[in-house]
């Protein structure tokens, strides 16, 4: 993750179904140069990425209509964006989880 641009125009998505977390790591982010994109879960998720092409993913596992799981499968199905990193961001942190969440095709899993 090193040789993430932290710089204004670098892109992130957001997906989280909590709104709260949604503000309060949205603006972390922005306030350090990121230009967000949020979404609730992970069928909206996948719309953004329609359109954009975000230099790093942040989702959470547990959502509804789709879940972190079924949205990164999909992702590293697409070969114009299974590059992008993504870290799963969980309430989830059981060992078992961590690696489930890895296996999925998470590049890393931060419990919240």
């Amino acid at each position: 993750m090193s040789d993430l641009p932290n710089s204004p125009g670098a892109t992130l998505l957001l997906i989280d179904d909590d709104p709260n977390l949604i503000l309060l790591v949205r603006d972390y982010l922005e306030f350090r140069g990121y230009t967000i994109l949020t979404a609730a879960n992970g069928t909206e998720g996948l719309k953004i990425l329609e359109t954009a092409t975000p230099q790093l993913i942040i989702c959470d596992v547990m959502m509804p209509e789709m879940d972190g799981y079924t949205f990164i499968q999909t992702v590293r199905q697409n070969p114009e964006i299974n590059w992008i990193p993504v870290i799963f961001l969980s309430a989830k942190g059981q060992t078992q989880d961590r690696i489930k969440g890895l296996n999925h095709g998470a590049d890393v899993y931060i419990t919240k």
